[in-house]
């Protein structure tokens, strides 16, 4: 997905800030993620990528095409993301969540 809100975050939009639904599925497969580069754009999926390591940034296919074959990078990204796949769980929040809901029930 190409974003133009230039870091702007009165110009962000739901597509930028989401974190779809196939990143836990990706994740749970040990799959590095494939993202345009956004660079200078607020992304949810390109901050959480960035900041884990998580994933190939490209800016045109060539760029993209070269990427998928340093076999290296990618094993390391690999390896990465299947370190990282129980963050991506339910049961990986599960507590604090609960514990969100008792404080609220609790009026606090």
């Amino acid at each position: 997905m190409r974003s133009d809100n230039e870091g702007d975050p009165q110009r962000v939009t739901f597509d930028a800030m989401n974190i779809p639904a196939r990143v836990p599925l990706l994740a749970a497969a040990g799959l590095p993620f494939l993202q345009r580069d956004n660079e200078g754009s607020i992304m949810a999926t390109q901050a959480l990528a960035r900041e884990r390591d998580l994933g190939l940034q490209f800016s045109s296919m060539e760029e993209l095409a070269a990427g998928l074959r340093d076999a290296a990078r990618l094993e390391d990204l690999r390896r990465s993301v299947w370190r990282q796949r129980d963050v991506f769980t339910f049961d990986a929040h599960a507590d604090r969540l609960v514990e969100f809901f008792r404080q609220a029930a609790r009026g606090r």
